[in-house]
């Protein structure tokens, strides 16, 4: 105790700054904790702050969630509008009303008369809007004093306006009708007075339908859906050559100057000459007794397009689209070839009935179906015996031979679609377990 006494005693005068020091450094650690956390604070409540400043500037108006649902509502709108038109496209005007998907009359009579409307409507697509003619026949060519026309042997080649079949030859002496002043005045006042060749023959539905005979009613309707549905892309490719030679009043100053047919089952070079009475081409092997020779060449899972073209885009039938292969062969002009194939490949114009109904609604619209597969352009030489009546101008002419892919969407004409051709697509219950069998 004495020891404490004389300490305290002796270090009596620092007792009160030491206290002092003490109690600071009591208090000062706090603060300086205390100071640290508000700084913290501080800068959190600083980042809030901009935050919730950026935030007021970047707030949209609460009028502009409406102006969004407006927009979107405005997207899907557009989306069915797309769709619609998508749908358009395979809605088209038919030859005959009232036989689509099947006919209350079963007589012979409803399907003679689309026949002879279908060859009306075709002899109206090649002289009406392509205001066309073919060269001078062999009849015309005598009548006019030209002399025999120089072909012969067997085969064909085009004598005029007649497709005589593949391989024939020119006989002696054919070459020198060009030079006949009275057959070359006949050809190229022909030249002169249409916009182009073609007859109503380089479409084959066309003979089919002048010597067809009605061997029941589930055959008739499936000649007429396959007609129809060839017509539609027959008139495409007249849409095609019209407009290229929109303003054109004579062959020379036409771009496309002859149409050499659009085919279905073979290249256009192989088409036959015409169809027996029992509806089987001649000459071209045996086909089913009332089976149309021509008809669209629907393209199914597992079978190969029957004009020998492996399609780039892949596309077959199947749930929403019907895929249909073609070809077609034209002469142009060779300044205007690659403008032939886009032309083809364009939007086109047509109007429709609402409903596939006769009394329905005309509607307007636009389609555009056709995607070019393959193409082959040749030289023409225009002295052989092949083109021995026409008159193609003084311009180099080519041959354009394309194999083409139509579209067309289920949904827009299934409702007008026969039962047997939905059995043929596999599209009924009552289909065969390989779809396609017997088309």
């Amino acid at each position: 105790m004495d020891f404490i006494k004389a300490f305290l005693k002796k270090y009596s005068a620092l007792l009160l700054p030491a206290g002092l020091l003490l109690a600071g450094l009591i208090f000062f650690v706090p603060i300086l904790l205390l100071g640290r956390t508000i700084s913290v604070k501080k800068q959190n409540w600083e980042k809030m702050a901009s935050d919730l400043d950026r935030l007021a500037q970047t707030t949209p108006p609460k009028e502009q969630a409406e102006q969004v649902k407006r927009v979107l509502q405005q997207l899907q709108e557009e989306v069915k509008a797309v769709q619609t038109m998508a749908l358009q496209t395979t809605q088209r005007e038919l030859i005959k009303y009232g036989i689509f998907p099947k006919s209350e009359d079963t007589s012979s009579q409803i399907y003679l008369d689309f026949g002879r409307r279908y060859r009306a409507a075709v002899e109206s697509m090649i002289t009406t809007r392509l205001k066309a003619l073919d060269a001078p026949s062999e009849a015309e060519i005598r009548a006019a004093g030209g002399g025999v026309g120089g072909v012969g042997g067997v085969g064909g080649i085009m004598r005029g306006g007649e497709y005589l079949g593949a391989g024939m030859t020119a006989a002696p002496g054919a070459a020198s009708l060009t030079d006949n002043p009275m057959v070359n005045a006949l050809c190229m006042e022909r030249a002169e007075r249409i916009a182009m060749y073609a007859n109503p023959r380089v479409f084959a539905w066309y003979d089919f339908w002048e010597s067809f005979q009605f061997l029941g009613a589930d055959l008739a309707l499936r000649d007429c859906w396959f007609a129809q549905t060839a017509y539609w892309i027959y008139e495409d490719v007249a849409a095609t050559v019209e407009t290229m030679n929109t303003g054109s009043a004579r062959v020379a100053d036409s771009p496309v100057k002859r149409l050499l047919g659009v085919s279905f089952q073979r290249p256009v070079s192989d088409l036959p000459t015409g169809y027996s009475p029992l509806n089987v081409p001649r000459g071209m092997g045996t086909f089913t007794t009332g089976l149309a020779a021509d008809q669209p060449a629907y393209i199914l899972p597992g079978m190969a397009s029957p004009l020998g073209t492996l399609p780039w885009t892949t596309r077959m039938c199947n749930e929403d689209i019907d895929v249909v292969h073609f070809a077609v062969s034209v002469i142009v002009d060779s300044r205007f070839t690659q403008a032939f194939l886009k032309e083809l490949c364009s939007s086109k114009p047509h109007t429709y009935r609402e409903g596939f109904q006769e009394n329905g609604p005309q509607r307007q619209a636009r389609h555009n179906q056709i995607t070019i597969l393959a193409s082959t352009f040749s030289a023409i030489d225009k002295q052989s015996p092949t083109h021995m009546y026409y008159r193609y101008g003084t311009d180099a002419v080519m041959r354009v031979d394309l194999v083409c892919e139509y579209l067309f969407y289920r949904k827009a004409y299934d409702m007008i679609k026969p039962e047997p051709i939905k059995v043929l697509l596999g599209q009924s219950a009552n289909a065969p377990l390989s779809p396609g069998v017997g088309m």
